[in-house]
């Protein structure tokens, strides 16, 4: 039998904010499922430390911010005008969302308060790119709602297996000259 603290747990894993550059979105993340198969889910130890099923948890998460562009200019030594050759910046990683059927739990995205996606690598001279920030995959169970935490909307709802969603698209790089 499910003690009351198992059956209405909430993690809330947010931090204070900061001034970050680019915009932080609070998530909620419900997973709907039939609470008649979790009735028999009792930590062993009673402890609230060690969940064994977590069906709710709030997250902050943030997408890399793209790179700056670089402005340099050639200079050799018989070009006597070289020209621009700063090259672009990178773009940042977006974070997603995957339904996996193998997942059962949100037990797993309990662990971190904050998800930051890398940023985008600056652009340097003789027109190279910088380097793209990698994605950022978050593994949820099928059925999971991704809601707003500071609104109660839903914004998607992940019912079928191998379901992806961008939650944080990542910034674009800037333009070298």
């Amino acid at each position: 039998m499910v003690e009351e603290r198992w059956a209405r747990m909430v993690y809330a894993l947010g931090v204070p904010r900061k001034s970050l550059d680019t915009p932080v979105l609070f998530l909620d993340l419900v997973l709907l499922l039939d609470p008649v198969l979790f009735l028999d889910v009792v930590c062993p130890s009673r402890h609230t430390c060690c969940p064994m099923f977590v069906d709710r948890i709030e997250v902050e998460l943030s997408a890399g911010r793209g790179g700056d562009g670089c402005a340099s200019f050639r200079r050799e030594k018989y070009v006597p005008r070289g020209g621009p050759d700063g090259g672009d910046g990178g773009n940042g990683g977006s974070i997603l969302l995957r339904a996996l059927p193998g997942v059962n739990s949100l037990a797993g995205l309990v662990g971190r308060k904050f998800y930051r996606a890398p940023k985008g690598q600056p652009g340097m001279g003789s027109l190279r790119h910088g380097r793209n920030g990698k994605d950022m995959m978050l593994d949820v169970p099928c059925g999971t709602s991704v809601i707003d935490a500071e609104d109660g909307y839903v914004i998607k709802d992940l019912t079928t297996p191998d379901e992806s969603f961008i939650v944080a698209r990542g910034g674009k790089g800037g333009h070298g000259n």
